[in-house]
């Protein structure tokens, strides 16, 4: 009797529990208690750099909808660690490319900066976000109008930087249908995530 009741016990915990996130995540502020969504960030090693301090770091940035709960996709910020680019600006260009053919071009809309590392901040359309979502990265390529530089990352695409978005896109939907819980980040830091 008692392992039936078990059984039932835990069946019944089962329907109730959730899976949580494993790439977004709440930092959660000691001092104030506030919470702040983490996304993951994506390195991509620029092509021909020394792959130590040559790359370009994208952060996508997730808002959550204060009364509704749900996620979404809203800007990409860009990092840019390298030698002869030092500054970035507005009407700088990201173009990427996909595996399955096709591309995008995202223009920055921040102004012109010398941050160290370098900055800018991109916008997604909704015909993006459903390019990014459904296919594969195969290349990135930043060009930056000022100079006319361009920075690109072609041969040093890895697995986990070509299916970057579709696993963000994935667990944003698992979220946004009530599939999955967010984690609390815990001894994690922004950079760290």
């Amino acid at each position: 009797m008692r392992y039936i009741l078990l059984l039932v016990l835990f069946g019944v915990g089962n329907l109730y529990s959730q899976d949580t996130t494993s790439i977004l995540g709440y930092y959660v502020d000691e001092f104030d208690g506030s919470k702040s969504l983490m996304s993951p960030k994506s390195i991509f090693f620029t092509d021909g750099g020394d792959l130590r301090d040559e790359a370009i770091i994208l952060q996508p940035l997730v808002e959550e909808n204060e009364k509704s709960g749900k996620l979404k996709l809203t800007t990409l910020i860009l990092f840019v660690f390298d030698k002869e680019v030092r500054c970035l600006g507005k009407g700088d260009v990201l173009t990427i490319i996909f595996n399955e053919g096709g591309k995008i071009e995202l223009t920055s809309w921040n102004e012109f900066n010398c941050d160290s590392p370098a900055k800018n901040y991109f916008n997604f359309s909704k015909n993006d976000l459903l390019e990014l979502e459904s296919k594969t990265i195969r290349g990135i390529r930043l060009t930056v109008k000022r100079k006319y530089n361009t920075i690109t990352v072609l041969k040093n695409v890895t697995e986990e930087n070509s299916l970057h978005f579709n696993n963000l896109s994935k667990e944003i939907d698992g979220v946004n249908n009530g599939e999955l819980v967010i984690r609390v980040l815990e001894g994690e830091t922004w950079d760290e995530n």
